[in-house]
């Protein structure tokens, strides 16, 4: 999931991207991706305004006081593509707009079973398989990835993908450390271990896609005119309202205050309020937003602080030796762009504060301060690795 490092970077990719630019059609291609209570569709003829971050949310500010909050959940992803591969012509439309189907991203008609066309309208909503169909979006949202510097998504042709230096089906060429998606099996390779899961060209039609927003204006990277929101597992939600509605929408339990905003003093006094162990109070989003795994179980093991110790039980000296490590570490995740452990990906390009990790994922392997093999524990259910001889 991302946390404040990633949801920060997010946020910032798009607040250059995307202020200015005009929303021209929205879909939700799996409906229950936006619930409410204002549908995708009230942002078209809106224009961006901005967009920052609430903890691990990231909210995007439109004209006429509506904000769109994500909440990225586990897999969810900002990318950038074309919005010809999803509406066909982008001219504005003024009414009378199809609906789009859960589980296959075909546009239907209102009331209908029929792919939909609005010729009248300057929209054409694609076919599977046809040119600029969403099977055609993805590739080209792929290959927007990798021009923006993120590694791509994936396969060519059944046979295992296009060989390097050819060009794919979107007619644009494809760079040699392409790899499809998964492992084993005649024709296929396995992407590097902590990559990017990228989607498989395979599936039918856009796996992972699940809204898009046909943009004008702003300052999107050359040739990319839409916003696509893709998430793999589907528990991300888009939330439209007006602005003084979406306080009530942010996620449950949210409400504490930003981590790399709160003072020392304010630090101390919430983990002296907290009878859990040290490192279930750094993630305990009512109390203190924005800090997950990754960043809890760095900041401890930077800190020299055991997760097993009651917070309330921490010296003022280790209370402020814990916070300044959390602020340092976040400050040198942020410069990095975040961690691209999985999923991760801004709409610019992935992160690479992964390579600086000191504790996390590392269990088993020698500590870096004393050399003891790195342990791996359970704490308020989330896997937590320490080291037994360094942290007290």
């Amino acid at each position: 999931m991302p946390e404040l490092p990633e949801a920060e970077t997010i946020a910032r990719d798009l607040d250059s991207a995307l202020k200015g630019a005009k929303v021209l059609r929205a879909a939700a291609l799996f409906p229950a991706i936006a619930p409410g209570p204002l549908p995708l569709t009230a942002l078209e003829g809106r224009a961006a305004t901005g967009a920052r971050r609430r903890g691990k949310c990231v909210l995007i500010g439109f004209e006429g006081g509506i904000t769109l909050l994500a909440s990225l959940r586990m897999t969810g992803q900002f990318l950038f593509g074309r919005a010809a591969d999803f509406f066909g012509t982008p001219s504005l439309p003024d009414g009378g707009r199809g609906r789009v189907s859960a589980g296959r991203g075909k546009a239907l008609e209102a009331g209908t079973d029929q792919v939909a066309a609005e010729p009248e309208k300057g929209w054409t909503f694609r076919k599977a398989g046809e040119a600029g169909s969403p099977r055609k979006a993805q590739e080209t949202c792929n290959a927007g990835a990798a021009l923006q510097g993120g590694e791509p998504g994936t396969a060519g042709p059944a046979s295992g993908g296009s060989a390097p230096g050819k060009a794919g089906r979107s007619g644009l060429e494809r760079p040699a450390a392409t790899l499809p998606r998964g492992g084993g099996g005649p024709g296929r390779q396995s992407a590097p271990e902590g990559s990017d899961p990228a989607p498989d060209l395979r599936e039918f039609p856009v796996p992972h896609v699940r809204a898009a927003f046909a943009l004008s204006g702003g300052s999107l990277p050359d040739g990319l005119d839409a916003l696509l929101y893709r998430d793999i597992r589907k528990f991300g939600r888009l939330s439209v309202a007006p602005d003084p509605e979406i306080e009530a929408l942010m996620p449950a339990g949210a409400s504490g205050e930003d981590a790399l905003g709160i003072s020392a003093e304010g630090f101390r006094r919430r983990l002296a309020s907290s009878r859990s162990p040290v490192k279930a109070a750094l993630m305990d989003q009512a109390s203190l937003a924005g800090l997950g795994n990754i960043y809890a179980t760095e900041a401890l093991f930077e800190a020299g602080i055991s997760p097993f110790r009651p917070a309330t039980g921490l010296a003022p000296a280790e209370a402020d030796r814990l916070w300044e490590a959390m602020r340092s570490i976040l400050g040198e995740a942020i410069r990095l762009r975040g961690s691209t452990v999985e999923n991760y990906r801004s709409p610019l390009g992935p992160g690479s504060y992964q390579d600086l990790h000191r504790a996390y994922g590392k269990a088993g392997l020698p500590c870096p301060r004393c050399g003891r093999p790195l342990e791996r524990a359970t704490v308020a259910g989330r896997g937590t690795v320490f080291c037994p001889a360094c942290q007290k």
